[in-house]
């Protein structure tokens, strides 16, 4: 029994078989970003590359591997960064009445 795997029929396919459930927002990409993604934390970008069939790494990496969703939590440097700035300006103040 030969199996029909062109893009249309796939498609067709993954609509019917999620029809009653909340993956509606499940693509064929989004399964192409998942694996590129898991590809690239667990090797490199160039594997991921290789793997969905792309030439190009800088391809896979700006539009399939999934960027961190959050910053890093950094409010110490930040806090640093408003305080320097204070220091700053106070001792220019400082500097100009004198």
């Amino acid at each position: 029994m030969a199996v029909d795997l062109s893009p249309d029929n796939v498609r067709r396919q993954w609509r019917e078989a999620r029809a009653d459930t909340d993956l509606a927002w499940v693509t064929p990409r989004t399964f192409r970003k998942t694996v590129a993604t898991l590809i690239e934390e667990e090797t490199d970008t160039k594997s991921a590359a290789a793997q969905l069939g792309r030439s190009s790494e800088e391809v896979t990496a700006t539009y399939y591997i999934a960027k961190p969703a959050q910053a890093v939590d950094v409010p110490d440097i930040l806090e640093r960064l408003g305080t320097d700035r204070r220091r700053r300006v106070t001792r220019r103040h400082t500097r100009l009445a004198a």
